[in-house]
């Protein structure tokens, strides 16, 4: 046959037989994929990674042993001999250190079998019979050792070149998996070259799923970490946007690889499958691990069953796979689990204490709501582990009225009272002011009865808002969803008389807010109970709902409980008088205001003749507060 040419990597072309190059396993493959001839003039092979000094050195070896039959395939259970080096290779290989090692990772790069095997033998006899200190100056091992001949000789077959990378690194990368035996039984480190790097992730990495495929066949370390991001082979393998090869992912796991291994941003192998949308790996790995990995919070404060809805009815994903159809049908999957934050973080998708039903509102994911709706598992009426507050509570935070509606249908309860703390409003039933600085006292009454004093300057002081959904719902003025818990099957469940931290109940929330329809449906639906409880709750020990609304002049109010309320409703108050002191004060809005207000009670039967502590009467008190048009209403009212 007739030459080809050979180019180095410092650049020098080297002509040689065509029978003796294909010696070489990767010169035999270049050629036969460029089908190139033996033609002078044609381009000459690139070698990248032999210096032509090497390059000389190994075609004077196939040169010699151009007659030889192919090496017999490699052995297992063979012994492995190094006295039997033929006399003339010995003395081919009688070169210094340096030389050594560079034909060896030319006969590792090139795929020759038999020059590589020389080249391990020569350097296990150079270590025989040596002394650590010995073989250190043999082979300048700056490193100090003490260690068995073949600990030695793993250490210098693991040696790496000047670009960082070891003779098995080589084989691997152009599947010479020949070779890597050769290497691995003279030691090759299958984990870790010198430098640290893990070499199932160099391939996992490259795509060079056969080397790694050897690699995990024969013993390397499945859960190796990657220095940088703390990947494990399996974290490698689902953070391409694509399907993981399945093959490589049930080897691995197959040979113990872990699914709860966590990076260094928290992330399992089920954070990054969801992330990715590798759908058949993420259904491995939960088959696998523990219904509790889809809880495992990653440092964004997200677990993998929240994402798994997120990517499943994400309007943004292109087919998105069905994870959260697949982990609810795992019965070992909570779905009930509380959240929290890592010190010092937050998240916009969910609040600390919240659960993945409440998360999945805050995100406003109708259709992943309605298919957690359906599991049997689910508590609908789960509270939040910091506030108390329900998933109906978010869903009226948020605004959805929809939503609300859906989980009243799901049987959440309106009567749960969450304690979200808020400061102490200045806007009080009770306020005085305070001449001495410029803050405000506040004497709050709590609706368990008790008193206190707090301030309400810079620094006040937090109160639980104690409010149902219903109070919310009501301050927002979300009407269906009052009115589906008024209907006539449901009213009966609903504690009407429930007062938040203001000493408000349902029907106080309607009044204040002015939903006259609200209002007229809750005193009609509340007939069937104790009317007192709803408009004097004893708990709270606050003034009737009465007396409240003259104190707000809401002359509405008044008119509404006026119209379903008598007289005896409040005799233990007494609203005429309440009504003629804020005229006197001029807390009313006009005068009109405060004539339409006495005349309504007037006409609702209130006794303008009520004697006063003092001794005196109301129309006594209205003629000295010079208040005629108000004398001349309790007078007509008297002889009416």
């Amino acid at each position: 046959m007739k030459p080809i040419k050979l180019e180095s990597n410092d650049g020098k072309i080297i002509e040689v037989d065509t029978q003796i190059a294909k010696q070489s396993v990767t010169i035999s493959t270049m050629l036969d994929s460029l089908s190139q001839d033996a033609n002078e003039d044609e381009d000459p092979i690139s070698l990248p990674n032999v210096t032509s000094a090497t390059l000389s050195k190994v075609i004077t070896w196939c040169t010699h042993h151009k007659d030889d039959p192919p090496p017999p395939e490699d052995d297992e259970n063979k012994e492995r001999r190094t006295d039997d080096i033929p006399a003339w290779d010995q003395e081919f290989l009688k070169v210094d250190q340096g030389t050594l090692f560079e034909l060896m990772l030319a006969a590792n790069y090139l795929d020759i079998r038999g020059l590589l095997d020389v080249c391990c033998k020569t350097v296990a006899n150079m270590i025989k019979g040596k002394s650590p200190e010995e073989i250190r100056k043999t082979f300048n091992i700056q490193r100090d050792f003490n260690a068995t001949e073949e600990e030695l000789i793993a250490f210098l077959v693991n040696e790496i070149d000047d670009q960082g990378f070891s003779c098995i690194y080589y084989s691997l990368c152009n599947e010479f998996f020949t070779l890597c035996e050769i290497l691995i039984s003279y030691g090759a480190n299958l984990n870790r070259d010198q430098n640290g790097t893990s070499l199932l992730h160099l391939m996992l990495a490259m795509d060079n799923y056969a080397s790694a495929t050897f690699l995990i066949m024969h013993g390397c370390e499945v859960n190796s970490l990657d220095s940088a991001t703390s990947w494990t082979p399996l974290h490698l393998l689902v953070s391409k946007k694509n399907e993981a090869p399945i093959e490589i992912v049930e080897n691995l796991l197959k040979n113990g690889a872990r699914v709860d291994i966590i990076d260094s941003c928290g992330n399992s192998v089920l954070h990054l499958a969801i992330e990715n949308n590798n759908f058949s790996a993420f259904k491995l790995f939960l088959d696998q691990a523990d219904g509790s990995a889809m809880s495992v919070q990653n440092h964004e404060g997200l677990w993998p069953m929240l994402l798994a809805f997120l990517t499943q009815y994400s309007s943004n994903i292109k087919c998105p796979a069905p994870f959260a159809d697949f982990a609810l049908e795992k019965k070992d999957v909570d779905v009930n689990v509380n959240f929290f934050f890592s010190l010092g973080r937050s998240c916009d998708k969910f609040e600390n204490g919240d659960t993945l039903l409440m998360a999945l509102i805050r995100c406003q994911c109708h259709e992943g709501i309605k298919q957690l709706l359906l599991c049997p598992r689910l508590d609908v009426n789960r509270v939040n582990a910091v506030d108390e507050s329900t998933a109906l509570h978010v869903a009226i935070d948020t605004d959805s009225q929809s939503l609300a509606l859906l989980l009243a249908s799901a049987g959440a309860d309106p009567n749960a009272i969450r304690k979200h703390l808020i400061p102490i409003s200045s806007k009080s039933d009770v306020a005085i002011s305070n001449p001495f600085d410029d803050e405000l006292l506040c004497d709050r009454i709590a609706p368990d009865g008790a008193s206190s004093q707090a301030s309400s300057g810079l620094e006040s002081e937090l109160v639980e808002d104690l409010k149902t959904p219903l109070h919310l719902a009501m301050e927002k003025q979300m009407s269906e969803v009052i009115e589906f818990f008024l209907q006539e099957s449901k009213i009966s469940s609903v504690a009407l008389d429930n007062v938040d931290c203001e000493g408000d109940n349902l029907l106080a929330k309607a009044l204040w807010t002015g939903q006259t329809a609200l209002t007229e449906k809750i005193l009609v639906g509340c007939a069937s109970i104790d009317s007192k409880r709803l408009l004097f709750d004893p708990r709270s020990k606050r003034p009737n709902l009465l007396s409240r609304a003259i104190e707000r002049c809401n002359t509405a109010a008044v008119e509404l409980l006026l119209k379903f309320c008598s007289p005896e409703d409040f005799k233990d108050s007494s609203p005429l008088y309440l009504a003629i002191i804020k005229a006197r004060n001029g807390e009313f809005a006009s005068s009109e205001v405060t004539v339409s207000i006495i005349e309504k009670l007037c006409n609702a039967l209130f006794d303008p003749n009520e004697f006063l502590p003092d001794g005196t009467t109301l129309l006594w008190l209205a003629l000295c507060m010079g208040r005629f048009d108000i004398a001349d209403i309790l007078v007509m009212d008297f002889f009416l």
